[in-house]
């Protein structure tokens, strides 16, 4: 690449050939300051050095492999052996003779010894514009530096064509003499521009928050983007949006983005809305605990007056968040209701033995491959929390109610062998003894408990509960190792996700709200505009001042993504145009 510079040394405007590398930007070791400065400005002046020539290297390494793999193979302009051969050849420019060296005494215009005593200033980098223009051969020269310049011959110099203020201006020649430029190609230079842009994005991408989801995707400036903020204890974008996003690449730019399981979510919505400055006009939504992340990150952009963000927000069974951490702390068990039967088809029942560190011996030809899908093979009956259930005390067994006619309705048909009451339940080995001994089938068997295995089945496996969730006891019941279970969860929730609550806002942007319609406690229906639940209201603050609640029917908080994504991709592309 060859920038025209005018040497101030010379007597006529000269090309300097500058290798445009990271190399060039690289200190001499033998090179001393020539100037005091205190131990910080160095510290400070080392370190955005250090920052800058790592930017110019990672820009050589990238447009270099874009260039090669460039199916229209353009001309790579930084060829370091070409700028060596040619600075050889061309020294200082005084004469043909000009060897570059220090000690050239070949014409007495020769400035080649001048150069140990005068080094050339190391060049900075450059900013997008000067690297364009360096391309197509800039035209407009700035006033303001031209008269500061002049072409060196005197002081009187005005650096404007046709100064006459002494013989030895040079000025005077160029409307005789224009510098001769050669412009790229239109195409080549958008093609470069392409390169830097990629660039760009790929090294922004390295420290993003946000990521684009499907990462296949290209962002393309002609659509506008969406934020999907994932949910669950640790947010994953490929566990609730596998579905949807794929859905939504047609008609957005879709980006998604990890949090950890210990998050402050404020926090985290303010580095998040920082990151939503080059992405167009975008829209934002959340699954579960992506709520709450999601709202806080609307109130953000809303109060920092974000020009370029929608004002509409789309909460997947989520809302706005609880006040406190003890009402967060009440709704994680009092929404999720402990087990009363848990029902496990046979393939799934070996499996998990297995799975939980069981050594079964291959001589009972069970089947452990895995094959059998939780959805499909696994069923929990759950039940219901009684009214009176307020605080953290009421949460007990006896305060638990369960419904026998879903259990006995799903079992009818079906070959089942039930473990419940007093009932123990046996080993594999007499398991297996007993679907031999009713004529049941292997496949289609379906083992039912409402306890865990006593100590003599523990120790005949090998088996150690101590350390699993709720810490249950041997022969202990579901109900109770549910319950000690959940208020474990819900301790361990608001000590790791912290700084989300309300705080008594609401939002000025439209907010969608998707939900579930089955619930563990009671099933949900929609009407004018308000949730029900069993027939009665729920006690709710809307989430902001403009909402529209959308009922997806036959699906739970678990399943809701995967099953209902069609009428969440279809809404979100009605309202968004």
């Amino acid at each position: 690449m060859k920038i025209k510079k005018f040497n101030e040394k010379k007597e006529k405007q000269e090309e300097q050939d500058i290798l445009f590398n990271a190399k060039s930007l690289e200190k001499n070791k033998e090179d001393k300051t020539s100037f005091k400065t205190s131990t910080e400005d160095q510290e400070k002046t080392e370190k955005e050095f250090k920052k800058q020539l790592n930017k110019i290297e990672k820009f050589e390494s990238f447009i270099t492999i874009s260039i090669v793999n460039d199916e229209d193979e353009i001309e790579n302009d930084y060829d370091v052996e070409s700028h060596e051969e040619e600075s050889e050849e061309v020294g200082c420019g005084c004469c043909d003779e000009c060897s570059g060296k220090s000690d050239c005494e070949c014409c007495s215009d020769c400035s080649c010894g001048q150069m140990e005593e005068q080094p050339m200033e190391q060049p900075n980098v450059m900013n997008l514009s000067d690297f364009m223009n360096s391309f197509g051969g800039h035209e407009e020269e700035s006033e303001e530096e031209v008269h500061e310049v002049g072409c060196g011959c005197c002081d009187e110099c005005t650096g404007q064509s046709g100064c006459e203020c002494c013989s030895d201006c040079s000025y005077g020649q160029m409307e005789e003499q224009p510098m001769e430029q050669q412009p790229m190609e239109q195409p080549k230079v958008m093609k470069y521009l392409k390169l830097y842009e990629s660039f760009i994005l790929e090294s922004q991408s390295e420290t993003s928050i946000i990521k684009l989801y499907p990462e296949e995707q290209i962002f393309d400036k002609s659509k506008k983007s969406i934020l999907l903020i994932p949910g669950g204890e640790v947010g994953k974008p490929e566990v609730d949006y596998s579905k949807i996003a794929p859905g939504l690449v047609d008609t957005f730019n879709v980006y998604s983005c990890n949090w950890p399981e210990e998050i402050n979510v404020k926090k985290f919505a303010m580095n998040l809305s920082g990151e939503l400055t080059n992405i167009g006009k975008f829209t934002i939504g959340g699954f579960s605990f992506g709520c709450p992340i999601a709202f806080h990150l609307a109130n953000i952009l809303e109060n920092n007056g974000n020009k370029n963000f929608l004002k509409t927000v789309f909460f997947i069974d989520g809302g706005a968040p609880v006040n406190s951490p003890e009402e967060q702390k009440t709704n994680i068990v009092l929404m999720n209701p402990p087990r009363a039967i848990c029902a496990k088809r046979f393939d799934f029942y070996c499996q998990d033995l297995r799975d939980n560190g069981v050594t079964l011996s291959p001589d009972l030809k069970l089947p452990l491959e895995p094959k059998a899908v939780e959805s499909e093979a696994l069923k929990n009956f759950g039940t219901q929390w009684n009214s009176t259930v307020k605080v953290d005390a009421d949460f007990t067994k006896t305060n638990t109610t369960f419904d026998e006619k879903e259990y006995n309705n799903w079992k009818s048909g079906k070959q089942v062998l039930e473990f419940l009451g007093e009932t123990t339940i046996p080993t594999i080995e007499d398991i297996k003894q007993l679907i031999t001994d009713k004529k049941f089938k292997e496949e289609s068997v379906w083992i039912v408990e409402d306890k865990f295995p006593t100590q003599e089945i523990l120790t005949h496996y090998g088996l150690n509960i101590t350390d699993w969730l709720g810490q249950p006891k041997a022969g202990e019941s579901f109900v109770e190792i549910d319950i000690r279970g959940q208020m474990q969860f819900a301790e361990k929730q608001i000590t790791t996700k912290t700084d989300w609550y309300r705080g008594g806002i609401t939002l000025e942007s439209k907010c969608i709200l998707f939900i579930a319609e089955i619930d563990k406690v009671f099933n949900k229906s929609v009407k004018d505009g308000k949730i029900i639940q069993n027939g009665v209201e729920e006690n709710r603050k809307p989430t902001s001042k403009s909402e529209e609640l959308i009922l997806c029917k036959g699906v739970d908080h678990k399943n809701i993504c995967n099953t209902s994504f069609a009428q969440i991709i279809d809404k979100i592309k009605s309202i968004i145009k």
